[in-house]
């Protein structure tokens, strides 16, 4: 026990500051950082950590690596459009194809209001020379030209009366007057003529009346309520004319009316004697066709008004 408790005692104060040699306590302090060496480390530490404190974190270095992806990629298309036959390179050959096909110098607007006034400085002889050179027609071609006019206007009144679809021989004002649309407007003391047109006449009619009413009495019989009313018969009847006038039949002269059936539209003519006796109004009127045994249709309804002009001499 006594021997161990010697070499404990040996080995806990074997080695301290006055068991070691001098050089080896010069050759340890060698070894070790000075505090001048450690004062430069730190100002070189300091200057590392204020460069890397002013780096981005890792997000912002993937957003600017992906922005520098984009660059580049658009970059390469840009690359890519300026070779030779890339979509710019074309686009600009083709601006190019058409200014190339401009003047080099051009034309001053002097020189153009120039041009223009040279087109109107005709002088006398000029157009002396002008006249003299005009091809007049001959007498002969003159004749022929007549002719060919006159041949234009060769028709007779049966060619124009046969005629499907005509004109009546009225001024554009007086039969506008009588038609309009599917209104009739009779003047008193004045001629009445007017077609109605667009007409499907019944195959086999046998007789058709042209009546005009008031509204008050379209219920009423026709020889005691119609301001008017002409007859006519397929084939012709001493009996046609004007039937009805003023809601009377009597003392009438049926040739003061008359209704003309066509192909496809009916004529009406009466009288200035007859429109003389018409009471100024706004009436209704029909075309009423009557065929077979008991058959009867109205062809076309519309409104007649009746009105007056200053001079009531017929």
């Amino acid at each position: 026990m006594a021997c161990g408790s010697t070499r404990d005692v040996v080995q806990a104060t074997a080695v301290n500051a006055s068991a070691l040699a001098t050089d080896a306590v010069t050759e340890i302090q060698s070894g070790l950082a000075t505090s001048s060496a450690l004062a430069t480390v730190d100002t070189v530490v300091d200057a590392i950590k204020a460069v890397t404190d002013l780096l981005p974190d890792g997000g912002a270095l993937t957003t600017l690596l992906s922005n520098v992806s984009a660059i580049l990629a658009d970059s390469n298309e840009l690359q890519t459009d300026w070779t030779n036959g890339g979509r710019l390179d074309l686009l600009i050959d083709a601006i190019k194809a058409k200014t190339d096909n401009l003047p080099t110098d051009p034309a001053d607007a002097s020189d153009i209001a120039a041009s223009f006034a040279a087109l109107n400085d005709l002088s006398t002889a000029d157009i002396d020379a002008r006249l003299t050179a005009y091809d007049a027609a001959t007498g002969t071609e003159a004749a022929a030209i007549s002719a060919a006019i006159a041949a234009l206007n060769d028709l007779a009144a049966s060619d124009v009366w046969t005629y499907a679809t005509r004109t009546l021989t009225q001024s554009a004002a007086s039969v506008t007057a009588a038609v309009t649309g599917s209104t009739l407007a009779i003047v008193r003391t004045t001629t009445f003529d007017a077609t109605l047109t667009g007409i499907t006449v019944p195959s086999g009619w046998a007789t058709a009346r042209f009546t005009i009413k008031t509204r008050a009495n379209k219920t009423q019989a026709d020889a005691t309520s119609a301001l008017l009313q002409i007859l006519v018969t397929d084939g012709g009847d001493a009996g046609d004319g004007l039937v009805v006038l003023n809601s009377s039949t009597s003392g009438l002269t049926a040739a003061n009316a008359s209704l003309t059936v066509n192909a496809s539209s009916v004529d009406i003519h009466i009288e200035d004697a007859a429109t003389a006796l018409l009471a100024i109004g706004g009436y209704e009127y029909d075309v009423k066709f009557f065929h077979g045994t008991s058959d009867s249709t109205v062809v076309t309804t519309g409104i007649c008004n009746v009105t007056s002009t200053p001079t009531e001499t017929i």
